[in-house]
């Protein structure tokens, strides 16, 4: 039951099936930009320390990621415009100011799953627990333990970088044009842009990760969070 429930999740309640799929060609332009503003972002992690070697990559790599920024930004303000026109025009809801996913669009979700708990004799309270406690389980089971921790990745990084910085302030070519400060600025300038680029991406991903990353997982964590909602009201009442 639970896979049906999963199933029914995934075809008719979740962001993808009741909105996405209307606007295709928005919602395919902005997995588009973001896969390329990754792609850019690598891209220039990688010319930055092949400067000595290959300048002409290097410059290329910082002309397109703020390239791919801006893309990436305005695809998202075309998906969302495209969000909100079907939400209001189609379904006849109220949008948030911002974005398009507000109170009334996860009213929405909740009621269709409690319609389909409803339809299916699961609507009561110790079987809607014992549907989040094997979701819970499930989730916990199928999660992958990253290979390296974050801070673990940090302690091999930062000294690698602060030997290698030195090294580039010192080369002929910096010295020769006197650029040891347009370094440290662009250092300093890409530094801010990665981490504006973290606060868009957090934003971004509330709306799209079901599609855009790890979806069997995060199909999951969703339906749990609507079940809780769903306990909620029940207890309520």
């Amino acid at each position: 039951m639970k896979g049906k429930l999963l199933d029914y999740y995934k075809d008719n309640v979740r962001a993808y099936a009741l909105v996405f799929v209307y606007v295709k060609k928005e919602y395919k332009m902005f997995n588009l930009f973001f896969w390329f503003m990754v792609f850019c972002l690598f891209l220039v992690a990688g010319a930055s320390f092949s400067y000595h070697w290959n300048k002409v990559f290097f410059n290329y790599s910082l002309l397109l990621f703020p390239l791919s920024i801006f893309l990436f930004v305005w695809g998202k303000r075309k998906l969302d415009l495209a969000a909100r026109t079907f939400l209001e025009n189609e379904l006849e809801l109220m949008v948030p100011l911002k974005g398009w996913r507000g109170e009334q669009f996860n009213l929405l979700q909740i009621e269709l799953i409690q319609t389909y708990l409803l339809d299916n004799g699961l609507h009561y309270k110790w079987k809607i627990e014992k549907l989040i406690d094997s979701y819970e389980l499930e989730v916990k089971n199928r999660k992958l333990a990253p290979l390296i921790a974050p801070s673990i990745l940090l302690t091999l990084t930062v000294p690698n970088i602060n030997q290698y910085l030195p090294y580039l302030y010192k080369s002929p070519d910096v010295i020769k044009y006197n650029a040891q400060g347009y370094i440290f600025i662009g250092i300093f300038l890409l530094s801010l842009v990665v981490l504006m680029l973290v606060t868009v991406l957090s934003r971004a991903y509330q709306e799209v990760k079901e599609e855009v990353l790890i979806q069997d997982l995060i199909l999951r964590k969703n339906l749990i969070s609507i079940l809780q909602d769903v306990l909620l009201k029940l207890e309520e009442k």
